[in-house]
């Protein structure tokens, strides 16, 4: 995938914020880097990039 914006772009300094830190990783370590009561929804997540890469 490609971000074809600029990293100022990326916010994560929100009213409510899940993430302390923003980076791009293997579709493949996605799961091993999330909180546990989230892993659900990477999980997800991680099937439906695969699909894209694929095709």
């Amino acid at each position: 995938m490609r971000f074809n914006g600029e990293e100022k772009e990326i916010n994560i300094n929100t009213k409510h914020p899940e993430f302390l830190e923003w980076r791009w990783v293997d579709p493949d370590k996605i799961t091993e880097l999330v909180v546990e009561f989230k892993l659900h929804v990477y999980e997800k997540i991680q099937e439906e990039v695969k699909k894209i890469l694929v095709n």
